[in-house]
C-alpha cells in the first residue's frame, strides 16, 4: 500500500510540475507577444509623429502662400486700377515651387 501512495504521489507531483511548467511557458509566450506588440505601437506612434510634423509644416506654409496671395491680390487690384495689369503669372509659379518643395520634405522627412 506504501508504493502505491508513494507511486500515486509521484504521479501527482509530476502532474503539478507538467503543470507548472506549461504555465510558465504560456506567461513567457504571453510576455513576448506584448512586447512584439508594444514596439509596433511605439514605431508606429513615431511615423505618425513625423507625419503630424509635415502636415503642421504643410499647413504653416499654406497658411504663408495664403496671406501672400491675398496680399498680392490686394496690391495687384491696386495696381489694376491704375495700371491695367494682371499678377496671374506670378501666381502660377509659386504654386509650383511650393509643390515642390513640399515633396523634396516629405521625402526628407520619410528618410528619417
Amino acid at each position: 500500500m506504501s508504493t502505491l501512495s508513494t507511486s500515486a504521489r509521484k504521479q501527482k507531483e509530476d502532474d503539478i510540475e507538467r503543470l507548472v511548467k506549461c504555465r510558465l511557458r504560456s506567461e513567457v509566450e504571453a510576455r513576448k507577444a506584448v512586447e512584439s506588440t508594444m514596439k509596433r505601437a511605439v514605431q508606429e506612434t513615431r511615423e505618425l509623429k513625423k507625419e503630424l510634423v509635415l502636415l503642421r509644416q504643410e499647413k504653416e506654409e499654406l497658411r504663408l502662400a495664403a496671406r501672400k496671395n491675398l496680399l498680392s491680390a490686394s496690391i495687384s487690384s491696386g495696381k489694376e486700377t491704375t495700371r491695367g495689369g494682371s499678377a496671374g503669372p506670378n501666381r502660377d509659379n509659386q504654386s509650383g515651387k511650393q509643390g515642390s518643395n513640399k515633396t523634396h520634405k516629405r521625402v526628407a522627412a520619410a528618410s528619417l
